[in-house]
């Protein structure tokens, strides 16, 4: 069993959903890609300032625990300090705004506040998405985001507090293992490096409690300067919102969606039949890839019954949910 499926198995998410419009689908399907927008610009207005909150708390939680500074020697209590002082480095050197894009993902299929959240009326639909497929795009990291702020008002919420104490404990760990060596220094300059990386990628999952009912996972990447020129625009409500592409069909043009939910509409037979048709013209499939991404295993299904080559078309199906705005 790969990493992927290793995660998949403990999350128990075999898909994940994507809520979007009628042109969402199609562009997604005849490009072959899915958007990621830079966090700054999603509609959360303070996301990455949950993270910051979250980590102060974090650290302040640290400092004023007897049991944990004391066990400390005095240069792993300096070195605590330099995380902190880095992440307030962070956001000094990046004022301009980050390079970190997201695409957002779903547990849950055929939501009303999902619906009603992403969706214009009578034109949604939620894109179920194969979860080790997402997982094995190169370049990408696929998480599930916690919820946590300053404070700690439910268990979910002191889980995102005890992985936000797991990392930065995890990086104490780090810098105990060689702070006797002779390069020291060095090391303990490369670990803060590394730790920026990673704080930018774990602070693009950390979330406000109030979205905490979305159970969002995000595919998430950065990108350096070198690398503006994959940066595209589109228009949005009251500024232009960066983006970038990510490629989602595989190396012989086929695209795997599993599950397909049109959302509520006046008219949900006709679209229902129209996206199939569609689905079949543009080469997209439901099946598993195994882990070299060549030899396709279908999903759902019984293998030693079915042709390991074969490909089924996707799972369209029509909201269930009584809701009418149009």
């Amino acid at each position: 069993m790969n990493s992927a499926e290793s995660i998949r198995n403990k999350q128990n998410q075999d898909i994940l959903y994507h809520y979007t419009t009628l042109s969402g689908l199609k562009g997604i399907v005849e490009s072959g890609k899915i958007w990621a927008t830079n966090i700054l610009y999603l509609n959360d207005s303070e996301e990455f300032f949950n993270a910051i909150e979250a980590f102060n708390s974090v650290f302040d939680t640290m400092w004023d625990t007897p049991e944990i500074i004391d066990a400390l020697d005095e240069s792993e209590q300096d070195f605590l300090s330099l995380l902190s002082k880095r992440i307030e480095d962070i956001f000094e050197d990046n004022e301009d705004g980050f390079k970190v894009f997201v695409s957002s993902f779903s547990e849950s299929a055929d939501k009303l506040s999902q619906w009603r959240g992403y969706c214009p009326n009578g034109s949604g639909i939620c894109i179920g998405f194969d979860f080790v497929n997402l997982t094995n795009i190169p370049g990408c990291q696929l998480v599930k985001c916690i919820y946590v702020k300053h404070s700690m008002g439910s268990d979910e919420e002191k889980e995102g507090f005890n992985q936000v104490y797991k990392f930065i404990e995890d990086y104490l760990k780090m810098f105990k293992s060689f702070k006797n060596d002779q390069n020291k220094e060095e090391k303990k300059k490369s670990l803060l490096q590394d730790f920026e990386k990673d704080f930018l990628m774990f602070a693009a999952r950390v979330k406000h409690p109030g979205f905490k009912e979305e159970n969002e996972w995000r595919l998430i990447l950065t990108l350096d300067e070198t690398k503006n020129k994959y940066i595209f625009y589109r228009s949005g409500k009251s500024m232009l919102v960066p983006y970038i592409e990510i490629k989602i069909r595989d190396e012989n043009g086929y695209l795997n969606i599993p599950d397909i939910w049109v959302g509520p509409t006046p008219h949900p037979y006709l679209s229902r039949n129209s996206i199939v048709d569609f689905l079949d013209a543009q080469k997209v499939y439901a099946y598993k890839y195994q882990e070299d991404l060549i030899n396709p295993t279908p999903p759902f299904l019984d293998s030693d019954n079915k042709d390991p080559m074969e490909k089924r078309s996707p799972n369209v199906r029509i909201s269930e949910i009584p809701y009418r705005d149009w």
